[in-house]
């Protein structure tokens, strides 16, 4: 099976990566996958690993509570995202290509790349933002999903930055967020339809 053409949307959390992707999404008529899946994933498919890693068996029914732990301590978030990552390329190896079907392109929301991966993507895509508004946002997010406390919230802040930031660079269009609205999104997203569409990738 034809492995498709691979949008690679990177950032760090808080900086409107998400968001951005679904806009693309939207506007290209493409399937996204993103990289949150394989995070809350990984603990179910590999549960000793996990358990190495955290310290604490892996409980099924208590998926955000177990999540929680893994942000008490950079260290522990750190190996764990790493484990989740190498997880997500052995899947995204062997199932990109069936998720496609049909589409000649897939857009990949996912946090965390390591450098070589972002850079065998056919178009590379960094969304970038105000650092002190970019950390606000995150927070508030966070606050209002009820998600993280603040200490775990900032421990997800400083994985974040330690495994997004040096993809920044390697992009072929970086994008910047000011959050004022999903406007300029939507502009960006038609001018990248319309590059592709030219090229008959979509």
């Amino acid at each position: 099976m034809k492995k498709p053409y691979v949008i690679a949307v990177a950032g760090v959390s808080g900086s409107g990566k998400t968001t951005f992707s679904n806009v693309l999404a939207e506007a290209l008529g493409l399937k996204l996958f993103g990289f949150d899946d394989f995070f809350f994933r990984f603990p179910q498919n590999n549960p000793v690993e996990a358990e190495k890693i955290v310290g604490v068996p892996f409980d099924k029914f208590d998926l955000l509570g177990y999540t929680k732990q893994v942000f008490q301590n950079i260290d522990v978030a750190t190996q764990y995202a790493n484990a989740a990552w190498e997880y997500a390329k052995q899947v995204l190896d062997k199932e990109l290509p069936k998720w496609a079907g049909d589409a000649k392109a897939v857009i990949l929301d996912f946090a965390g790349m390591d450098k070589e991966f972002f850079k065998q993507a056919d178009l590379k895509i960094f969304v970038q933002a105000d650092e002190n508004l970019r950390v606000e946002k995150m927070m508030a997010r966070e606050a209002e999903m009820g998600r993280f406390s603040q200490k775990e919230a900032s421990i997800l802040n400083e994985m974040s930055i330690e495994r997004n930031s040096h993809l920044l660079g390697l992009q072929d269009i970086l994008i910047g967020n000011d959050y004022q609205g999903l406007d300029y999104f939507k502009r960006e997203s038609k001018k990248i339809a319309e590059i592709l569409s030219s090229k008959g990738i979509i």
